[in-house]
Parts: C-alpha cells; sequence; structure tokens
C-alpha cells in the first residue's frame, strides 16, 4: 500500500479520540484526516461522496478548542 503522504502536502491522521469535527449546514462530521489543501471527513450513513475537488465549507473544531473556517 502507498504511503499516504507520498503527495503534495504533508496529511496529519487522527486517531478517533482525537478527531477535529467539521461543522457544515448539513451537520457535525469527524474529521479523519487533513492537510494544508484539503481534508477528509466521515459520511452519514448513506450519504453519498462529494465529488473529487468539490468545495467544501464549514468550520473545522480542534479539540484543543481552536477553530479554522
Amino acid at each position: 500500500m502507498p504511503d499516504s503522504n507520498q503527495r503534495g502536502f504533508y496529511r496529519i491522521d487522527y486517531p478517533g479520540p482525537a478527531r477535529p469535527t467539521l461543522l457544515t449546514e448539513q451537520g457535525t462530521r469527524e474529521v479523519i484526516d487533513l492537510s494544508e489543501s484539503g481534508l477528509r471527513y466521515a459520511l452519514f450513513a448513506g450519504e453519498l461522496p462529494p465529488e473529487v475537488g468539490a468545495e467544501v465549507s464549514g468550520t473545522v473544531a480542534f479539540r484543543s478548542g481552536d477553530e479554522v473556517r
């Protein structure tokens, strides 16, 4: 399996208890990993993923209390 960090930007993987949350108009989701240019988040049951390159807007809330729009 290829190394997930062999890309243009370093990706940070979060274990379950440390995962930040993504707050959007559609609801709150767990952030699985993120990088300078994007993120991957858990989908709701039955939810289809957005197309690759689609823009997602919301706020990422970290366990430390910091938030990034």
